[in-house]
C-alpha cells in the first residue's frame, strides 16, 4: 500500500487519500480489515473511529493518534491493524481530546446487521468533526471560524489577483464575505484567527506565502489547519452564481441575503468552497440553514430616517459601516495581544470585565470593527453613561451577571437549527412538500457528504410521521431546554435595569422584549421535563414531554408502563388491537433488542405522542426566533457595555489624555534617569492635521502615537476614553507604521517590510484616515532614509486627501525643510516631548507634550549609557556627534561624505575605569570612614597607581 495521487493530475500528491491497487488490496487479511481500508483510504487526513458494538475503535495510524491522547492499546498487535478504543458513551470525550490536538475525527457507524454469520455488518462514515466544526465538544469559548480562500481572474490596480474570502463560524451561525488582495489577506487572518483555512490547489503563490507567514507568526496562529478543497477522485466542479443562489433559495426559509446577491465572482467561489467543506463534514444543511451573512469590508449603510432612534443593541450584521483596521494596526496597537503574544498588556485585557463567553467574543468583535455611525456610537455611550452615573445599579447588574453561566449565543444557534430542521421535515411529512434533497445537485455536494449521513437524511424524507426525526435528534432537546432556562435568567438580569429603561430607548426596547416573552418561555419550560438516566455512569440527561401539558402522551406512556406488568397473554391480545389501529402510522423505530415486538407497539404509541409534542414545541419556538435573536444579541452587548463602565470607573480620577495600557512606575535612580511617579497626561490637538513629533529616545513619542490611535478606537466602539474631555471626528481607518519586524519566511527584510507598510498607507489613505508613522526611514542610510521621510511627509501634509497624521521622527531637520516648501506651509505643526538636563548630565523625563522642535535633539548617547556601553566608546561617540557633519554625496562614489576628523588622543575604556577609580578615591572625596587607619588605603592606592603607570607606559610604546 502506498500513497499516490487520486486526482486527474497525476503529478499532484494528495494527502487526503490513499490509492491501493487491486492486487495489493486482495492481500489484506480479513473482511473487516478490507472494509476498514475502503473507508480509511478516502479519509487519510482524519482519525477514523469505527463503531464496534458498544465501542469505537481506532486502527493502524489512527491508533497512534489515540495513544497520543491517552487511550491504551487493546488486543494483540496483528500486523498493521494495531487497535485502541473507547466505550461508545465516551465518544464525545475522546473526540474532543483529538480535536484539541488539531486532529480531524471521522465517526463510522454500523448501518445494518450482518447478512450472515461469516460477513461483517455494513458501516458508513456518518460525521466528520474538524477543529472548527466540533459540535461544541472542545468547550472553546473563542469563535471557531474557518476561512475559505478562492482566486479570481480579475486583477487589481497593482497586478495582484483578487481573492474571495468567506469566514464561517458554525457555532454562532455567522459568515462574512469579502474581496481582498494577497497583501490584505493577513488582515483577515489576524481578525478572524481561523482554526482552519480551506484553499484550492490553484491559489496564487503570493497568497500561499502569506498563509505560511501567518502560521509561523506563533501564538494562536499555530493552531490553524490548512486544508485543500480538492480531495481524491472527487472533481471540483465549476461554481456558478446561479448554483449558489439557487441552493440558498431552496434550502433556507428566508430570502437570499443581499450580500450574496451582490457578491463578486471571487466571493461566491469562496462561498462555494465553504459549502463543499461543510458538505464533506455532513453539516451543510445544519450550518447554512440559518447563517447570517455580513461583509468583511466596511459598507455604507442604507439611508434611514434621520430622526429614527439608533439602538445600542443593533445586530452585528446591521452594523456594516465600520472602521478599517489592518493586521499591522491590530498588532502594533496591542488591541488583542501584548508583546508576549498573550492578552496581557492588550487593550482587550484592559477593557475586559465581562462575565459571559458571548460578551468576551462580542468585545473582541467590537475592537476589530469600530463604528463610523455616530448615532450608533452615541447609543452605546448613553448606556455606558447610565451605568457610570449609578454605581449601585452597576454593581447590582454585575452581581446578577456573575451567576449567569450559559453560553446563550451558541445555545440559541443550535436550537434555531433544530427548530428549522424540524419544521422542514414536518412540512414534508404532513403536507408533502418537496424535499430539498430532490433538487438537482449542480455542485456535486451529495457526492462529498458522508454516505451514512445521507442515508439518515433519506430515512427522514421517506418517513410517514415525526418519530424517526426525533429518534435522531432527541438529544438536541437538552440544548433547547438549557436555552429556555438561559432566556428566563436573561429576563431576571435585564429586570434590574428597569430604572434605566424609563430613560433609555435601547434598554426600554430590550426590557419590553423580555417581559413580553416571559410567559411564553415559562410555558415552554413547563412543556418539557428534564430527566437523567439512573442506570448510566454519568446519569445522561434526556427530555420527555410533560404529562400534565400533553395529556395524550401521559396516557399512552402510563399505558405502556402498565402493559409491561400485565399477563403476557392479555398483553399480546391488546397489542394486536393497537396494531390494527396504528397500522397506517406505524414504522419501525430501532433495532432495540431489549424490547420484544409486543412492547415495541406499546412504546411506539407513546413515542408518536412524544414526537408530536416535541414538534409542537419547536414550531412554537420557530415563530419567535426573531424576537429571541434580538434578546440573545442584546445580552452580549450589555455585558460589554457594563465592562466599559467598569473600566471607566476604575480610572475616574485621571484627567486629560493618557495611554490606557501604561501603568505608574518609577525608574531606579541608579540609572540616573528620573520621572514623577504616576501617569502624565497630555493635551493633543490635531486642528492642523499633520503633527511632526520629535524628542529624545525614551521620551514617550511612541506611547503618544499609540495613545491617540487607541483613544480613537475606544471612542468609536462606544467606550469612554482616558481623558477629561474628548472631541474627535470619526475615522474611517487607523493605519500604522510602527515597529521593525522582518518576514524571513517570505524573504522580506526589515526595511522592505517598512516600505510595504508605508506604501499601503499612501495608496489607501483618505481624508478621514488617522495615520501613525514612527521613525520612517530608519532602516537604511541616513541620507536615503531622510529623503524617504521628507518626501512622504510632504505628500501627506499637502495632498488633497489631507489625512490626520502623527509622525514621530529623529530627523530634526524635517521641521525646517518642510517649512521651506510653500505647499506645506501652514499644513503641519511641530511638537516635542519635553526633557530637561540636570547638572550631573543626566536627563529628567517629563513626558509632557510641548510645541516646537526638541531643544536637546535625540539624546541617543544617554540611552547608550543606560544600556551599559563602555565609557571609552561613549567618549568617542560623543566626540563624533559634536564634530561630524554630512555634506551630501561624493561625486562618482554614491556615498555620503563626512567631515569627521579623528582626534589625536581619546581615553580608552581601561583609562576611563582608572580615572573613575581615582576620582572616587576617599582621599579626594574626604570620606574619613573609608580611609580608616590609612594602611589599607595606601596599599590600594599603590596598586592603582601601578596599573595607571603600566597603562601609561604601554600608551607611550612605539
Amino acid at each position: 500500500m502506498y500513497r499516490l495521487s487520486n486526482a486527474m493530475d497525476d503529478g499532484r500528491f494528495d494527502p487526503s487519500s490513499l490509492r491501493i491497487e487491486d492486487g495489493d488490496f486482495s492481500k489484506i487479511n480479513g473482511e473487516f480489515a478490507k472494509q476498514f481500508w475502503r473507508i480509511k483510504m478516502q479519509l487519510m487526513d482524519c482519525v477514523v473511529m469505527v463503531k464496534h458494538g458498544s465501542f469505537y475503535n481506532m486502527f493502524d495510524v489512527d491508533a497512534d493518534a489515540g495513544k497520543a491522547v491517552g487511550l491504551q492499546q487493546t488486543g494483540t498487535n496483528s500486523g498493521f491493524m494495531r487497535k485502541v478504543g473507547c466505550r461508545a458513551e465516551s465518544f464525545d470525550t475522546w473526540a474532543a481530546r483529538l480535536l484539541a490536538r488539531g486532529y480531524t475525527v471521522a465517526r463510522v457507524e454500523q448501518m445494518s446487521e450482518a447478512a450472515r454469520e461469516t460477513s461483517v455488518m455494513k458501516r458508513e462514515c456518518c460525521e466528520i468533526l474538524t477543529p472548527s466544526l466540533d459540535r461544541g465538544l472542545t468547550n472553546n469559548e473563542r469563535a471557531n471560524f474557518f476561512i475559505t480562500i478562492a482566486g479570481s481572474s480579475v486583477k487589481s490596480l497593482h497586478s495582484c489577483d483578487y481573492l474571495g474570502v468567506c469566514a464561517v463560524d458554525a457555532d454562532s451561525g455567522t459568515a462574512a464575505l469579502g474581496v481582498v488582495t494577497p497583501q490584505d489577506l493577513h488582515t483577515v487572518l489576524v481578525q478572524y484567527e481561523p482554526r482552519e483555512v480551506v484553499i484550492s490547489e490553484q491559489l496564487s503563490d503570493d497568497a500561499r506565502k502569506m498563509l505560511v507567514s501567518y502560521v509561523r507568526e506563533g501564538g494562536d496562529a499555530t493552531d490553524c489547519v490548512l486544508r485543500v478543497i480538492e480531495r481524491g477522485k472527487v472533481k471540483n466542479p465549476s461554481i456558478e452564481r446561479s448554483n449558489i443562489l439557487n441552493w440558498f433559495k431552496y434550502h433556507t426559509d428566508e430570502p437570499v441575503s443581499n450580500i450574496l446577491q451582490e457578491a463578486t465572482e471571487a466571493e461566491l467561489r469562496a462561498v462555494g468552497f465553504a459549502m463543499r467543506h461543510l458538505a464533506w463534514c455532513g453539516v451543510l444543511q445544519d450550518v447554512f440553514s440559518r447563517t447570517k451573512f455580513m461583509s468583511i469590508v466596511s459598507v455604507e449603510p442604507r439611508r434611514t430616517n434621520a430622526e429614527e432612534n439608533q439602538s445600542a443593541f443593533a445586530l452585528s450584521r446591521e452594523l456594516t459601516h465600520v472602521m478599517r483596521l489592518d493586521g499591522d494596526a491590530i498588532k502594533n496597537l496591542h488591541l488583542l495581544y501584548g508583546d508576549t503574544g498573550k492578552t496581557t498588556g492588550s487593550l482587550y485585557e484592559f477593557l475586559n470585565h465581562t462575565f459571559t463567553a458571548p460578551g468576551r467574543r462580542r468585545l473582541r468583535q467590537w475592537l476589530l470593527r469600530p463604528l463610523q455611525d455616530v448615532r450608533a456610537i452615541d447609543a452605546r455611550l448613553d448606556v455606558v453613561r447610565e451605568f457610570s452615573n449609578n454605581h449601585v445599579l452597576l454593581q447590582t447588574f454585575r452581581d446578577r451577571l456573575k451567576h449567569f453561566k450559559w453560553d446563550h449565543e451558541r445555545l440559541f444557534a443550535k436550537s434555531c437549527r433544530l427548530a428549522i430542521k424540524c419544521t422542514k421535515v414536518y412540512n414534508i411529512v404532513r403536507f408533502n412538500q418537496t424535499s430539498p434533497l430532490t433538487q438537482e445537485d449542480e455542485m456535486g455536494l451529495r457526492e462529498l457528504a458522508p454516505k451514512g449521513a445521507t442515508k439518515l437524511e433519506e430515512i427522514l424524507i421517506d418517513a410517514v410521521n415525526m418519530i424517526s426525526f426525533w429518534e435522531m435528534h432527541k438529544s438536541a432537546l437538552v440544548t433547547f431546554v438549557d436555552l429556555v432556562r438561559a432566556l428566563i435568567e436573561i429576563r431576571d438580569v435585564v429586570s434590574t435595569l428597569s430604572e434605566i429603561a424609563e430613560r433609555n430607548v435601547s434598554v426600554a426596547s430590550l426590557h419590553r422584549d423580555v417581559e413580553d416573552a416571559i410567559s411564553f418561555l415559562r410555558e415552554l419550560r413547563s412543556c418539557l421535563e428534564d430527566r437523567r438516566k439512573e442506570n448510566t455512569k454519568n446519569k445522561e440527561r434526556y427530555i420527555v414531554p410533560s404529562a400534565l401539558v400533553f395529556r395524550d402522551y401521559g396516557e399512552f406512556a402510563a399505558a405502556a408502563e402498565r402493559e409491561r406488568a400485565q399477563d403476557p397473554i392479555v398483553r399480546k391480545h391488546a397489542q394486536r388491537q393497537r396494531r390494527e389501529l396504528l397500522r397506517n402510522i406505524y414504522i419501525p423505530l430501532s433495532d432495540d433488542d431489549e424490547r420484544d415486538d409486543e412492547e415495541q407497539d406499546a412504546a411506539d404509541r407513546a413515542d408518536l405522542a412524544a414526537a408530536n409534542a416535541f414538534t409542537e414545541v419547536m414550531h412554537a419556538f420557530y415563530e419567535e426566533i426573531p424576537r429571541f435573536e434580538r434578546v440573545v444579541s442584546a445580552m452580549a452587548d450589555l455585558d460589554v457595555l457594563q465592562s466599559f463602565a467598569t473600566s471607566c470607573a476604575s480610572s475616574r480620577e485621571l484627567v486629560c489624555s493618557w495611554h490606557p495600557l501604561l501603568k505608574p512606575s518609577m525608574v531606579d535612580d541608579a540609572k540616573r534617569i528620573t520621572h514623577n511617579s504616576g501617569i502624565v497626561d497630555n493635551d493633543v490637538s490635531m486642528k492642523t492635521p499633520f503633527v511632526l513629533l520629535t524628542g529624545p529616545n525614551m521620551s514617550g513619542k511612541s506611547s503618544i502615537l499609540r495613545q491617540v490611535a487607541i483613544i480613537v478606537i475606544m471612542a468609536q466602539i462606544g467606550c469612554y476614553v482616558p481623558a477629561a474631555s474628548c472631541e474627535i471626528s470619526v475615522a474611517d481607518a487607523v493605519m500604522t507604521r510602527l515597529g521593525g519586524d522582518d518576514n524571513f519566511a517570505n524573504g522580506v527584510s526589515t526595511f522592505l517590510n517598512e516600505m510595504k507598510s508605508t506604501a499601503k498607507i499612501m495608496n489607501d489613505v483618505t481624508s478621514s484616515t488617522l495615520v501613525i508613522l514612527d521613525e520612517l526611514g530608519r532602516g537604511t542610510s541616513t541620507l536615503d532614509g531622510y529623503s524617504i521621510a521628507f518626501a512622504t511627509s510632504l505628500e501627506l501634509c499637502s495632498c488633497a486627501q489631507a489625512p490626520r497624521v502623527l509622525f514621530a521622527t529623529h530627523y530634526h531637520e524635517l521641521d525646517k525643510d518642510l517649512a521651506r516648501q510653500e505647499i506645506a506651509r501652514g499644513k503641519f505643526v511641530t511638537k516635542h516631548i519635553d526633557v530637561s538636563s540636570t547638572r550631573s548630565g543626566a536627563l529628567k523625563m517629563t513626558y509632557k507634550l510641548k510645541n516646537g522642535p526638541a531643544p536637546l535633539g535625540s539624546c541617543a548617547l544617554n540611552v547608550a549609557r543606560l544600556a551599559g556601553f563602555p565609557p571609552g566608546i561613549l567618549t568617542r561617540a560623543s566626540h563624533v556627534s559634536q564634530t561630524v557633519t554630512f555634506k551630501g554625496r561624493v561625486k562618482d562614489s554614491g556615498f555620503s561624505r563626512s567631515s569627521y576628523v579623528p582626534p589625536k588622543a581619546l581615553l580608552s575604556n581601561e583609562e576611563h575605569l582608572m580615572l573613575s577609580a581615582l576620582l572616587g578615591d576617599p582621599a579626594l572625596t574626604g570620606d574619613a570612614d573609608r580611609l580608616g587607619d590609612g594602611v589599607e588605603w595606601c596599599r590600594r592606592f599603590h596598586a592603582l597607581w601601578r596599573k595607571c603607570n603600566d597603562l601609561s607606559n604601554r600608551a607611550n610604546e612605539p
